[in-house]
């Protein structure tokens, strides 16, 4: 037979579609629950069949049933029914489960997203915001609904909906006028300091 035949292609691809989508609904749906940045998955593809090989070795005897039964031949529909049961829906349990677990077992202060940036924007808190450029600038404003935190694998982003005027000592004079917010670029960030409503040293808030 040969390497390019159409049959050895359809078994090959068979194979890389049985041992690789189980585990790339896991990865996928894990980055989706814990909103993991950006994945590139051209790098994730053994992970996906590690994945996939644990969640047949759990489901090990149901897949020994499904191959050994005649099901195939007297009732392909019901067959295929399963196939898609334990192929593509058994393992989008995984995450689910695994992310119960941890909210009621994990300790306080440990996050399964990646960066402090996702945890502290995800939580969509207003803040007061200073953020020291790496040019020693410092640019002042609000961080509220309106305001956006991008996050990827490329850097992060940000955007304040309000900016105000600071003195040199970090407090919040007032808001200058006309503004429609700042858009902070990655680059261009070295640190960010958050304030609560109590904790700014705020002139005017009007």
């Amino acid at each position: 037979m040969e390497v390019w035949s159409a049959d050895n292609i359809a078994i090959n691809l068979y194979y890389f579609v049985l041992f690789f989508i189980p585990g790339f609904i896991i990865i996928k749906l894990k980055d989706l629950i814990f909103e993991v940045s950006e994945r590139d998955f051209s790098k994730s593809v053994y992970d996906a069949i590690a994945y996939s090989a644990i969640h047949y070795a759990v489901f090990g005897y149901l897949v020994y049933l499904l191959v050994n039964s005649n099901l195939s031949q007297n009732n392909p529909f019901w067959f295929w029914i399963w196939a898609v049961f334990l192929v593509i829906i058994l393992p989008a349990i995984w995450p689910t489960l695994f992310y119960i677990s941890i909210k009621f077992h994990r300790a306080s202060n440990i996050h399964f997203r990646k960066r402090p940036w996702e945890i502290i924007f995800h939580e969509k808190v207003c803040y007061w915001t200073i953020v020291t450029l790496k040019n020693g600038s410092r640019v002042g404003g609000k961080y509220d609904i309106n305001s956006l935190a991008a996050s990827n694998r490329d850097g992060n982003e940000l955007y304040l909906e309000q900016v105000w005027k600071i003195s040199e000592t970090g407090q919040f004079l007032k808001p200058i006028d006309y503004s429609e917010g700042i858009l902070i670029l990655k680059d261009e960030i070295s640190s960010i300091e958050f304030f609560g409503s109590k904790e700014a040293n705020i002139d005017n808030l009007s």
